[in-house]
């Protein structure tokens, strides 16, 4: 029998044993969604970006990105979106006089954007993965950490749309293929420290000796040079953040290397509520990691004693109280012919049985939730809960693509639609990709996707990163007339962003719903800051409580709805 079998196993007489049921204590099914309309106005907003200029060289570093992010550059209340690019590493597939760059464009406030890549000097340089936006320096700007097929860059926000590229002094220079990294204070002293997952050793050049031979894989013959069966991984890293912009690789006496996982993306989150952030990652033909954070200096790998670790091919994460009872739950996307695995938090669970610890569980509840078969025949990348009704539910957006080369065509991939999953209330998902608009109709190769209320009109929006493509910026249109609220949160003593920080959202019939500031996610991608609450027909939050990374606490009442709040830190 398989370790995970064994897992599985235990995991299933241990519930039974606790008497935990999830789907017999949820709340009954609530009435259907309205219609999921997300618009693509990327034209309109003055997004032009196209990502790949050049033919595929069927070398496998091209076809794994690329990313976006969400960042107030400027501090004037709106969001910035930063997208990456790629090029072919066969430069004769290259076009002709075209130099790939990324881009980051500025919102005007008006829901439009001016592309001020070239005022800010962050184009990028090699093949574009991962980036996420953070304050690093406590100083107010937000900075931009970028991986990629080549290494890292660190940019310094040196205010006045100007960023000075600090890599080699800040200590982050690392030329290893560098996918989804992750911010979080995981010692809690107040600043933003790095964890960069590594995918493989690459080895191998355009007509290379590989690229005539074929590796089988889920019944499909892969050129071995798009297989990542073929290279051995690459360890992650874990950066300390020393102050003044200045980090320090840690990763030997954390005790985080994931030597064995081929890392793609990670996620720092308190998932046990001890005050300290634990750390996930999520890996490519190999078993996912979760490290609990034991002292603010060492992690311990609780993957197996938490019931996870599956052998699956996973590419991003989400992070959100899709069951709201007040713990954190994990949506894992997958490669083609695995099911999209959903990872119930039963924290809450244990408490409510008087179990003593805080011992990490979790159980896989996609087959229940509807998650299994309607996900197979995709690859699973970018990935969100997100409320896009309001309702007070978490739904779920993944964005898909094929690592698959077009029969006819190899020079392209085959492309897959995006799935919209609708929140039942009940513990299940609806599949409602048909109703989500002419975005989800259209098969595409999406990659990265990072998720804001760009607009500020309280539906929560979507930027997808289309490998070979254009970005899309998916407004959210949904007009249910349903309340929201959007929670900010200032810092006076931990890290500027609060990232760490939990905010809590308490109704008057004693409903609540529970939202963790994370920096970095989905795939490759980092998504706004703001805690986002859908409140239904409810007016108002009979009272928000917000816990900071530093362990005070700040309770407001009576907050009005359809707004956005800030909360400063005690």
């Amino acid at each position: 029998m398989s370790k995970g079998a064994l897992w599985a196993g235990a995991a299933l007489s241990a519930l039974l044993a606790v008497g935990v049921s999830w789907l017999r204590r949820a709340p009954p099914p609530k009435p259907a969604a309205a219609p999921a309309i997300f618009e693509d106005v990327s034209s309109r907003a003055g997004i032009d970006f196209r990502h790949f200029q050049g033919r595929r060289s069927s070398l496998l570093p091209e076809d794994m990105g690329s990313g976006a992010c969400w960042g107030d550059v400027d501090g004037d209340g709106n969001l910035d979106l930063y997208l990456l690019n790629a090029a072919p590493l066969d430069p004769k597939k290259a076009e002709s006089g075209s130099r790939p760059r990324n881009a980051l464009y500025r919102s005007r406030g008006d829901g439009t954007f001016e592309d001020v890549t070239e005022k800010a000097s962050v184009h990028g340089r090699g093949l574009g993965m991962g980036c996420v936006f953070g304050d690093f320096n406590n100083s107010g700007r937000h900075d931009l950490f970028v991986t990629g097929y080549g290494g890292n860059i660190f940019y310094r926000n040196d205010g006045g749309w100007k960023f000075t590229e600090i890599t080699r002094e800040s200590g982050l220079s690392d030329t290893r293929w560098a996918t989804g990294a992750c911010l979080g204070d995981y010692d809690n002293d107040g600043r933003l420290d790095i964890y960069v997952p590594h995918y493989i050793r690459f080895e191998d050049r355009p007509g290379g000796r590989l690229r005539s031979s074929a590796v089988e894989r889920g019944g499909f013959s892969i050129p071995t040079t798009l297989s990542p069966f073929a290279y051995p991984p690459e360890s992650g890293a874990l950066y300390h953040n020393e102050g003044a912009a200045r980090f320090r690789n840690v990763t030997s006496e954390a005790g985080v290397a994931n030597g064995e996982g081929k890392g793609m993306q990670c996620l720092f989150a308190d998932l046990d509520e001890d005050g300290r952030p634990d750390l996930y990652v999520a890996d490519d033909v190999s078993p996912d990691i979760l490290y609990r954070n034991t002292d603010g200096r060492r992690f311990a790998d609780v993957t197996s004693s938490a019931w996870l670790g599956d052998v699956k091919s996973s590419m991003g994460i989400a992070l959100g109280d899709f069951d709201r009872d007040g713990d954190q739950d994990l949506a894992v996307t997958e490669w083609i012919a695995h099911e999209k695995s959903l990872y119930i938090n039963l924290l809450r669970e244990r408490r409510d049985k008087d179990i003593p610890g805080r011992r990490l569980h979790f159980a896989d509840g996609n087959a229940a939730a509807g998650l299994g078969e309607a996900t197979l025949d995709y690859v699973g990348w970018g990935v969100g809960f997100l409320d896009y009704d309001n309702d007070g539910l978490l739904d779920l957006l993944i964005v898909n693509g094929s690592t698959f080369e077009d029969r006819d065509h190899p020079e392209r991939l085959v492309p897959q639609r995006m799935q919209l999953f609708h929140n039942n209330g009940n513990g299940t998902f609806s599949d409602v990709s048909a109703s989500a608009g002419p975005a989800f109709q259209t098969p595409l190769n999406a990659r990265g996707a990072a998720f804001a209320d760009y607009d500020r009109d309280g539906r929560v929006d979507v930027a997808i990163n289309v490998n070979g493509g254009r970005a899309l910026l998916l407004r959210n249109l949904v007009p249910n007339g349903n309340h929201w609220l959007e929670v900010g949160l200032a810092a006076t003593r931990g890290n500027w962003d609060s990232v760490g920080a939990r905010v809590t959202a308490a109704m008057s019939d004693g409903r609540s719903q529970t939202c963790l500031v994370t920096a970095g996610g989905s795939y490759l991608s980092g998504n706004s800051l703001l805690c986002h609450f859908g409140l239904g027909s409810w007016e108002s939050v009979d009272r928000l409580d917000v816990v900071w990374p530093s362990g005070r606490k700040r309770s407001l009442k009576a907050v009005a709805a359809d707004r956005v709040v800030t909360v400063n830190e005690p």
